[in-house]
């Protein structure tokens, strides 16, 4: 293993400061790409994990690792099991950086025993473990990294990484939402997202919708009812986890597509799913367009 780090103690050249300029200066931590540092768990070998090469920075240190580093979890006779936090720990009185391990709860979050003193001893949060009771595995890895610099943006792969990231006027991407903390250091809020629309008052079951948020997709399509009228309409996109309602319009003059009630038979049963919606075609009289070709023009939301 060979970390090298720089800002410790003594002066850097202009190479040296014009790499680091963007990075240590911006954000107080952050990783130079999405392979830097990255933690990966080894197959094979009993409860492992491996921390990648590459350059990260945190507090005004920028580490260049260039050997992979292989971190052993302990078992755990736990019967919740237990989740452990993978960190680079830089200690300014050694002028060293180095990764370890803190030990956890049977908690999913960055447990309390890791150190957050800059200038002292601060931990980088790179990974949460879980092992399970009497288990040679690790049985879910969470990639608690955050890509930045330059802009002063932060980018995190997963909301558990905004446990750490909680600094007066933060704002931190994370999926499709963007996450705010705001001066007065009360709980972090969410400032929007660039992929879905949130609905205003929608009811109380599905408002604020957490870290799900609605999405819209819509089209125009051209298709045919089988022999009861009925057609199935297949959306170009899964919605993650559910679909809550259907706008449909007929693209035709001569019928109006209604929803297909559920458990009323026909093609598929139930009104909608992720990536599906069936419906009638309907006559005046309230007879159905049977094997009828149509065009249907149609609006979704979904979460």
């Amino acid at each position: 293993m060979a970390i090298t780090s720089k800002f410790y103690t003594g002066s850097v050249d202009h190479v040296e400061w014009a790499k680091a300029a963007g990075e240590v200066g911006s954000t107080f931590y952050g990783a130079e790409s999405l392979s830097a540092w990255q933690p990966t768990v080894v197959s094979g070998v009993d409860r492992t994990v491996r921390i990648g090469t590459g350059v990260i920075w945190g507090r005004g240190v920028r580490d260049t690792n260039d050997a992979t580093v292989d971190v052993a979890i302990p078992s755990t006779t736990s019967s919740g099991g237990r989740w452990d936090l993978i960190v680079a720990r830089r200690t300014w009185g050694t002028s060293a950086t180095t990764i370890v391990r803190v030990a956890g709860t049977s908690t999913k979050g960055i447990p309390a025993g890791r150190l957050s003193g800059p200038g002292v001893v601060d931990d980088q949060p790179l990974a949460l473990v879980k092992v399970s009771k009497d288990s040679t595995l690790i049985t879910e890895l969470v990639d608690l990294r955050v890509f930045g610099g330059g802009t002063g943006s932060l980018q995190a792969l997963d909301k558990l990484a905004l446990q750490y990231l909680n600094f007066p006027g933060a704002l931190v991407q994370v999926g499709t939402e963007f996450w705010a903390y705001p001066a007065d250091g009360s709980a972090w809020v969410k400032a929007g997202n660039f992929l879905g629309l949130d609905l205003f008052g929608v009811g109380a079951a599905l408002q604020g919708s957490g870290s799900s948020p609605f999405q819209f997709q819509g089209g125009s399509v051209v298709q045919n009812t089988d022999a009861n009228g009925f057609a199935r309409l297949t959306f170009p996109k899964s919605f993650p986890n559910g679909l809550l309602t259907v706008v449909a319009i007929n693209g035709d003059d001569f019928a109006v597509p209604r929803a297909f009630p559920s458990g009323a038979g026909g093609p598929a049963f139930g009104m909608g799913g992720r990536n599906w919606w069936t419906y009638r075609l309907l006559q005046a009289d309230g007879d159905a367009y049977k094997n009828r070709t149509h065009r249907i023009n149609w609006l979704a939301i979904g979460f």
